[in-house]
């Protein structure tokens, strides 16, 4: 028991030492050059996922999501920026900055800040191939090994029954349910979307599309308005993507 404290205070230890970088994320966290860039799950036609977010049908912010190769794996980068105004006024600002490490089908980190109308918190989960090791504000605790985020994109979620809660810093635990078939519109044109009911320890209702791309999500936000997540542009709409699979062919 003893010992394997140790292990975890030592491999947080390389962590917290880190340097941050100006998003408040550690720019310096090393791991070994990846050589599998495959993801099983199709998560994009195009370079980056973007979204409106909008508080009773208002727009009021925006999210986007992109996805970057380097030496270690893949780099999936997710960041919200919401504000609510009242006669021109700022009432409420919300940013969320988040930054997940794969290496193929294998989680390797992820990192998060969030600037919640000035309350700030940081999270952070680290793969030492043993466990996952978790930092919350500056307090570590040990993480099963089998999980995906709250980041989304990786349609491989809804399979799962246990999230990583990248504000909070917690697992929890989660059941996906088909809920019908929808039409969504996007910059790109409509395509259809599954929505799925999640249910447990949170509660939304997430999209995503045939090819697998998230298309946004809805839930209740504490004060009781209805807060969604809607594509821009997160994949090839149906023409384009039927277009693409006859050509192929």
């Amino acid at each position: 028991m003893v010992k394997d404290k140790l292990v975890i205070l030592a491999s947080l230890a390389l962590v917290t030492s880190s340097p941050l970088s100006a998003d408040g994320l550690h720019s310096s966290l090393s791991f070994p050059q990846c050589t599998d860039h495959g993801l099983s799950s199709k998560f994009s036609d195009i370079d980056d996922l973007e979204y409106e977010v909008l508080r009773k049908n208002k727009k009021i912010g925006t999210h986007r999501i992109w996805f970057d190769e380097t030496d270690a794996g893949t780099k999936v980068t997710a960041r919200t920026e919401m504000k609510v105004k009242l006669l021109f006024v700022t009432v409420f600002k919300y940013e969320y900055v988040s930054e997940e490490l794969w290496c193929g089908d294998k989680l390797l980190k992820v990192e998060t800040r969030v600037n919640d109308n000035g309350t700030k918190t940081n999270t952070l989960a680290v793969n030492n191939d043993k466990r996952f090791i978790a930092e919350l504000n500056g307090k570590s605790y040990e993480l099963p090994a089998d999980f995906y985020t709250t980041n989304h994109w990786n349609a491989g979620v809804v399979k799962t029954d246990k999230v990583f809660n990248t504000i909070t810093g917690k697992i929890n635990a989660v059941s996906y349910q088909p809920a019908g078939e929808a039409i969504m519109q996007t910059e790109l044109g409509e395509k259809a979307v599954t929505q799925f009911t999640v249910d447990g320890e949170l509660a939304i209702n997430s999209f995503y599309d045939r090819a697998g791309n998230w298309s946004g999500m809805a839930f209740e936000h504490k004060d009781g308005s209805l807060i969604e997540f809607r594509c821009l542009k997160c994949g090839l709409p149906d023409h384009k993507t039927a277009s693409a699979s006859a050509a192929a062919s």
